[in-house]
């Protein structure tokens, strides 16, 4: 699984979000709790966050996205290459029904 580089925990600091964001070429990364996603964080929410002068301080929970794509259990880069074309994304979680993150799907993936 390659979700370290795309995920952070729920009470990180927004300021480590960025850091991690700036290192990930994708530009989001997910929000865990207990190895569960309970939601994204993209570069934009991330200039909204700055925008609105929120404390860079405050926890990933404060901005994440809730509402966010996702497929089930396997790589299925066919589901995935028509999700990131009707979405606009480039990135996307393999999820268990509980959630849990056990992959991500890049839009590198379904090039190579």
């Amino acid at each position: 699984m390659k979700n370290n580089n795309f995920s952070v925990l729920i009470n990180e600091s927004i300021e480590n979000v960025i850091s991690k964001i700036l290192m990930n070429s994708n530009k989001t990364v997910f929000v865990l709790k207990n190895k569960k996603i309970l939601g994204t964080i993209s570069e934009g929410d991330i200039l909204r966050c700055l925008l609105t002068k929120k404390n860079l301080k405050s926890p990933a929970s404060k901005i994440m996205n809730k509402s966010f794509k996702y497929i089930f259990l396997k790589k299925n880069l066919k589901q995935a290459k028509i999700i990131f074309k009707k979405f606009n994304i480039s990135i996307l979680p393999v999820v268990k029904k509980n959630f849990e993150l056990i992959d991500v799907i890049t839009v590198k993936d379904i090039l190579d």
